[in-house]
């Protein structure tokens, strides 16, 4: 606080009560409430008087509080320690998955370096490490994948050949063991499947149309290679079954040279006393026709196996 009574003394004129101008006081009361300004006029002067301002920021305070925004010593021995460990542990899963990788051990060697870079995604060195063991994994794979191809083949599995080779090509389409593979073992598959059906269906020969067809597939698995011994085997059996497909039985057929014949599949036959027919095994359908008679019909079936037969056809019921 300041003595009033030192202030020096100012001779002012002196002002008659309610002289001074509404207009010069109307400002005063405008900024100040009448209230606080003896409060206000009080701190003005002891400004004057005193010269106090507020105390300016030194370079001691600033450097006061750098040194509190700083980490504490402890602090920075617990980060520095960290740093330390996990720059160990880093080094460590290098060498760990480098070691795998000298020992052919791929995929432990794959696990160890992905764990490194967990730590470091940015680290060449890992990314360098980790595209050479890619790399092998995947070469390591496709080699896996011809050698049961090869294997699928000579079991002579080929839909599963067909596969394998179509798993190589997914990873690399120019792979041309695959390329040559898969059309080696789409053949033999579509093969193997037209041998089975036949065998598996030999009355189907019975029709000239299929006969030819399975003759053809015969020559085509007799031309095929490369032919292990169950195409082998299948070929002979497809050939034995055409064999019996294309064998004739004799049919004799009597008739009183009255009576028109015919046979379903063969043609007409016209009249006649006896004749022979050499026909394939299947089923054929005797018709016998004559004005004013009755119509003569017989379902016969033909086997390979079965002796010469005797059938009479006659019309002998008046209509």
């Amino acid at each position: 606080m300041f003595d009033v009574h030192l202030l020096p003394l100012v001779a002012y004129p002196p002002i008659e009560k309610n002289q001074m101008s509404l207009a010069r006081i109307s400002p005063i009361k405008q900024r100040f409430p009448l209230k606080i300004l003896p409060l206000a006029i009080s701190l003005l002067l002891m400004i004057f008087v005193t010269g106090w301002l507020p105390e300016p920021v030194s370079a001691s305070s600033v450097q006061l509080q750098e040194s509190r925004s700083r980490p504490f010593p402890r602090e920075t021995r617990v980060a520095e320690n960290t740093a330390k460990a996990e720059e160990e542990q880093f080094r460590q899963l290098i060498s760990e998955g480098l070691a795998a990788f000298h020992d052919n051990n791929y995929q432990l060697s794959r696990t160890k370096l992905l764990e490194a870079r967990s730590l470091r995604p940015e680290s060449p060195e890992v990314a360098e490490a980790l595209a050479q063991v890619e790399e092998v994994i995947t070469l390591a794979g496709i080699d896996k994948l011809r050698q049961e191809a090869l294997e699928a083949e000579q079991s002579e599995d080929w839909q599963r050949a067909l596969l394998l080779y179509m798993d190589a090509l997914a990873i690399d389409k120019k792979l041309q063991f695959a390329i040559q593979g898969k059309k080696r073992a789409v053949q033999q598959a579509n093969l193997a499947t037209r041998i089975q059906y036949v065998i598996a269906n030999p009355q189907i020969m019975e029709s000239d149309e299929q006969l030819n067809n399975a003759i053809l597939v015969l020559r085509e698995a007799q031309e095929i290679e490369p032919k292990g011994p169950k195409l082998a085997a299948q070929t002979k059996e497809l050939e034995k079954l055409i064999q019996l497909a294309q064998a004739t039985v004799t049919i004799t057929i009597e008739s009183d040279g009255l009576t028109e014949i015919a046979v379903y599949r063969v043609g007409k036959l016209g009249r006649f006393s006896e004749r022979e027919l050499h026909l394939r095994p299947g089923i054929y359908t005797v018709l016998g026709t004559r004005n004013g008679y009755k119509d003569f019909r017989k379902k016969i079936v033909v086997k390979s196996s079965e002796e010469p037969l005797h059938i009479t056809v006659t019309c002998r019921d008046e209509i």
